[in-house]
């Protein structure tokens, strides 16, 4: 009798684990996808899953895969539209910039993740790319790395315009040597914020040496529905300054904080009022789900009196990791 020799077959799943572990290996996953029909789903997941424009021919490209592979735009998950050599890519040429990504933006539906580099948003951008970046239904994440905002107005709307689906927001300044070529933004803030954001369940909310202001205008949001879990501010202004503090002594947002991060922050309590050590501007009482704290102090200020006091006020019985 002929004995036939079998080979195992493990699940799917298994073979799911294995691709997953070959995510940023894109010659294997490439391999993988032409070898075995099984193995096709999962590694053109990891494929298209981050898709990264950097010049005006990669907006082209993309175009031109789109147009050849429709059916593709369904596993683009993270964009990520940043410059090149640290040259800003779309001010090489916005207008063709534009046209292209206005061809490619609205196919991708399923954008979860969406991170912007060094872009200025009104000059570099038409009111029809802004709209179209701020319009993926389910968007949980948006990093603004280095994106430039000339005034207030562009920062709330982007705030303004992000989808109910939200969960974490980003906003870090520019590097110094691209400032130098930036105009002063503009101080006009008469323009008030709506009350409740589209958004209700943000989690993780930084807002890094962007403009003085800024701070102040969100604390509202913070207070009145927005209870992020992450929080990392920098205080450019003395009304971001008492911003923070209310918000810290607001039981509400204070309870659901569990990450905390300030900058700079010996600069701006000793800007605040004189040191008395009878008096205390803001306490880190109530702060009681906070596991991780973060505070960055400049070296000059690692002996003032202040430091003492905020490192005596800090909840010990629940901090699990402190940052100086």
């Amino acid at each position: 009798m002929m004995q036939v020799m079998t080979y195992p077959h493990p699940p799917p799943e298994t073979w799911d684990q294995i691709l997953d572990y070959l995510w940023d290996d894109t010659p294997s996953l490439k391999a993988c996808s032409m070898s075995c029909r099984s193995w096709l789903p999962r590694a053109r997941y990891h494929l298209f899953y981050t898709m990264s424009v950097y010049t005006v021919q990669d907006c082209e490209r993309v175009r031109s895969f789109l147009d050849a592979s429709p059916e593709h735009w369904r596993f683009v998950r993270q964009l990520r539209v940043e410059s090149f050599c640290n040259v800003p890519i779309l001010m090489l040429n916005p207008r063709r910039a534009n046209a292209a990504l206005r061809t490619i933006l609205p196919r991708l539906q399923n954008v979860e993740h969406l991170v912007l580099g060094l872009l200025d948003w009104e000059a570099d951008l038409s009111s029809e790319t802004r709209h179209a970046l701020t319009s993926f239904p389910l968007l949980r994440t948006l990093r603004c790395e280095g994106t430039i905002f000339r005034n207030y107005d562009a920062v709330f709307d982007i705030l303004s315009a992000m989808p109910r689906a939200l969960r974490s927001f980003h906003c870090i300044a520019p590097p110094s040597w691209y400032n130098m070529w930036t105009p002063a933004a503009g101080m006009d803030r008469a323009k008030p914020l709506p009350l409740c954001p589209s958004f209700d369940r943000l989690e993780s909310l930084a807002l890094h040496t962007i403009l003085p202001g800024v701070v102040s205008r969100v604390v509202p949001w913070l207070e009145h529905k927005l209870c992020p879990r992450e929080l990392e501010v920098t205080c450019s202004g003395p009304e971001d300054r008492e911003a923070l503090v209310r918000l810290l002594d607001s039981m509400d947002v204070a309870q659901c904080i569990e990450d905390l991060k300030i900058n700079d922050i010996v600069h701006w309590v000793q800007s605040r009022i004189p040191f008395d050590p009878t008096r205390k501007p803001f306490t880190f009482a109530n702060l009681t789900r906070l596991r991780s704290l973060t505070l960055v102090i400049r070296p000059g200020h690692i002996q003032h009196p202040w430091l003492s006091w905020v490192l005596a006020e800090i909840p010990s019985r629940v901090l699990q990791r402190l940052t100086l």
